[in-house]
């Protein structure tokens, strides 16, 4: 079970964090995905969209509590900083 417990805590988060480096990516150099980016200009974030997955509503051992909205909370923490 402690081993099951150690790979499932590595594994938990790997699209978030790939989600969290894309964004980035895309917020150093705009102009790469839309030519068209005026940096005098700027931009806004107004807002993304998250998909719980649904391996998250399965597995009761990572997100026993999986119909209250607290596992959103450090999402939200940590994407919010992103915000120029």
């Amino acid at each position: 079970m402690e081993q099951w417990k150690a790979e499932k805590a590595k594994a938990t988060g790997v699209y978030y964090r790939l989600m969290m480096e894309h964004v980035k990516k895309v917020l150093a150099d705009p102009k790469r995905v839309y030519p068209d980016y005026d940096p005098a200009y700027g931009y806004e974030l107004a807002g993304f969209a998250w998909l719980q997955g649904f391996n998250d509503l399965v597995d009761g051992h990572v997100y026993p509590k999986h119909n209250q909205p607290e596992p959103l909370r450090p999402l939200l923490r940590t994407a919010r900083p992103l915000h120029p």
